[in-house]
């Protein structure tokens, strides 16, 4: 067994797993699920100290965490790398060639390379969260300053965005969707690559989640006092799908989709899981 510094949270990689379940609640823009394991028989185990973030899958093996002062690679049960940072409370993403990204508590971004050494720092002046990356190397996120950014994979700025505040944000080929608070209102954007507005759909409520499926719909959790928490589905034209509601409860969570079914959880006195549509 490994340790890192004091006792704290553990972390268990399960034989076969593809992804590394999470301890705590943190905030989430991006997860994937590949093929889970068989049983639950224990690969290895290692303690790390401090708030982690959830783990992310590094395409060169292991797993990418934060704590409040550090950014692993952790492999095969050991640390292979790490880098002392001071963290923002908003998880790494990690791209397809092993640049692995984090917004740290100084209002920075920082590019790591896969063998954990800097590429390039960026300084925003403000909280940057809800990092993502799209398939050209270009990272995405949201900061306190109320603007979406968009850096290169050298880290200089191609486009910014006024949203007004660090809300959430998905990005698919087609666009950057973002949710945005301005004037008094939520809406959600479809932003192009290239940084103009495509178009915009305003809520009445207060936006909680958002997320992108992969035929560029778009699901939102909102909380209106006219009915509840609700979930609505956008299609990639700004056209409200469907709109499921449930009276009496305090917001829907952000949803997961598999074999044609949404899954979701609604934090109600009478909540629990609901799957919708039919596979």
């Amino acid at each position: 067994m490994k340790r890192i510094k004091a006792l704290s949270l553990v972390i268990l990689v399960i034989v076969g797993i593809g992804v590394v379940g999470l301890l705590g609640k943190m905030l989430v823009q991006n997860s994937t699920l590949g093929v889970g394991p068989e049983d639950n028989e224990v690969s290895w185990w290692i303690q790390i100290d401090g708030r982690l973030s959830p783990p992310v899958i590094h395409p060169n093996g292991g797993v990418i965490l934060t704590t409040e002062d550090n950014v692993l690679l952790v492999k095969d049960g050991e640390v292979k790398w790490n880098y002392g940072a001071e963290t923002s409370d908003f998880p790494p993403v990690v791209a397809a060639d092993g640049t692995v990204y984090f917004a740290s508590s100084d209002n920075k971004v920082y590019a790591l390379d896969s063998a954990g050494a800097v590429k390039w720092t960026y300084t925003v002046g403000a909280l940057a969260g809800y990092l993502t990356t799209s398939a050209d190397g270009t990272v995405y996120f949201a900061s306190s300053d109320n603007k979406v950014y968009a850096l290169d994979s050298a880290g200089a700025v191609k486009w910014t965005y006024t949203v007004g505040g660090i809300l959430p944000l998905d990005v698919t080929e087609e666009a950057v969707y973002a949710i945005s608070y301005l004037d008094g209102r939520f809406s959600l954007l479809a932003i192009t690559p290239a940084g103009g507005l495509k178009w915009s759909l305003d809520f009445s409520g207060w936006v909680y989640s958002l997320s992108v499926d992969d035929m560029d719909t778009a699901y939102v959790s909102l909380v209106a006092a006219s009915q509840g928490a609700s979930l609505v589905a956008v299609d990639p034209n700004g056209t409200v799908k469907w709109t499921f509601s449930q009276s009496g409860g305090l917001v829907f969570e952000r949803p997961v989709i598999g074999g044609g079914v949404l899954y979701d959880t609604l934090q109600a006195e009478n909540g629990g899981l609901y799957a919708l549509g039919e596979g």
